[in-house]
């Protein structure tokens, strides 16, 4: 029996060693920041939920071949200190921003760094060109407040708009420019815009805003002071008068069922934009999704759910365009992935990290949300069955008078 010895077991043991050491590490971790001081916290809520089940649809993939670790912070008032504090601990991207002004400090970082950022759901313009490693999920500013001026010009006749401003929040700030901007191409005027700030009586703002008796008033503003100023329009009688052209529209900040239910019958005949998004659909990822959030939280998925899983499901898929867990290769598996088809539409970014995808116009009725072009095939789709029923009655009455 040959004897082994101990440099024959030491040459083994070193190559092992070297061995592993080429061996790629499979284990990545990605920061979050979710900071639900910045706007209104349940909605900070669904978008962790919708992290974790896209997590593990991730980790259920059996073409994935790495681990992924959650970092998850809150902002804690300074997001680009948290952020940085994330790439410096390993973080290969962070994922977060739920306001535009997070997002914002977060993006400095990360282009600074070198490192991937995404967020769900920050919608400011300013954010678009304002880094090489920036990617969005949500729609901007822009691409909402375009499809909402043709949508009010076009089906609702709205001629004079009156924007409210909510005039201390970046994000507001750049939906203002971008609503003004996009209404006059669409051959409408907006008449005057009525600045507030959060210490702002609602009622004082909403007098102010009907003193330009406006066909339409566009409300630039988050949650808290959404609810407020549609409780003090509806209470001066705006918008309830049926067959007058009184019009209430705003942005996808006030899609969460929590706040429309703050809201209540005030939310009513409020028009929105959003990403598409339909629960009821049974074709993937969707069915998947609105399954496992079900079972795991006991309740349906909004909007906000699904852009915090559609971020995951856009980690998982530029790890697997990725050559290896380095940071540099995982930026450059963002840009080679192919399409993604996510919960809350295709995912393919322009050369400005924006998600190319196109807004939808939502209406609330009844304390719901509903997909405005839905509901109008279904009214077109009762008409015609309307029509065909008076068509065969009328048939089977000519049919009597002639005997048959």
């Amino acid at each position: 029996m040959k004897r082994i010895t101990t440099l024959q077991i030491f040459f083994v043991l070193v190559v092992a060693l070297l061995l592993a050491g080429c061996m790629p590490d499979r284990s990545v971790t990605i920061g979050v920041v979710l900071n639900d001081t910045t706007i209104t916290p349940a909605v900070a809520t669904s978008i962790r939920n919708g992290i974790d089940l896209g997590v593990e649809a991730v980790q259920a993939d059996p073409d994935q071949n790495y681990t992924l670790n959650l970092d998850i912070r809150g902002a804690g008032g300074d997001a680009g200190a948290v952020a940085q504090s994330l790439y410096s601990a390993g973080a290969i991207g962070v994922v977060g921003g739920i306001s535009s002004e997070d997002a914002l400090a977060i993006a400095e970082v990360a282009d600074r760094v070198g490192r991937v950022f995404i967020t769900p759901t920050a919608l400011s313009d300013e954010l678009s060109r304002i880094s090489r490693t920036f990617f969005r999920i949500s729609l901007t500013n822009l691409q909402e407040a375009s499809a909402m001026a043709n949508f009010a010009t076009e089906t609702l006749d709205v001629n004079d708009l009156v924007i409210i401003n909510a005039s201390d929040r970046v994000f507001t700030g750049s939906l203002l420019d971008a609503v003004s901007t996009v209404f006059g191409q669409y051959g409408g005027n907006v008449t005057a815009t009525v600045e507030f700030s959060s210490d702002d009586d609602p009622a004082a703002v909403a007098e102010k805003a009907l003193g330009y008796a406006p066909s339409g008033i566009f409300i630039a503003a988050y949650n808290p002071q959404i609810v407020g100023l549609l409780k003090a329009l509806r209470e001066r009688g705006y918008g309830l008068t049926e067959g007058k052209k009184e019009w209430v529209m705003t942005t996808s900040v006030f899609t969460h069922p929590d706040v429309i239910a703050q809201a209540g019958p005030a939310a009513n005949a409020v028009y929105l934009t959003m990403s598409a998004f339909d629960t009821a659909a049974e074709t993937s990822p969707m069915a998947e999704f609105v399954a496992a959030y079900k079972a795991k939280f006991g309740s349906e998925p909004d909007v906000w759910a699904g852009h915090g899983y559609d971020s995951m499901l856009l980690v998982g898929a530029a790890l697997k365009a990725s050559s290896s867990s380095l940071a540099q290769e995982f930026l450059k598996g963002m840009r080679a992935m192919d399409p993604l088809t996510g919960v809350t539409g295709n995912i393919q970014f322009d050369e400005e990290g924006n998600v190319q995808k196109f807004a939808r116009i939502h209406m609330i009725r009844d304390g719901a949300l509903v997909d405005y072009r839905v509901w109008r095939e279904g009214r077109e789709e009762e008409l015609k069955e309307r029509i065909r029923k008076i068509q065969r009655e009328s048939e089977r009455l000519n049919l009597q008078g002639n005997g048959g």
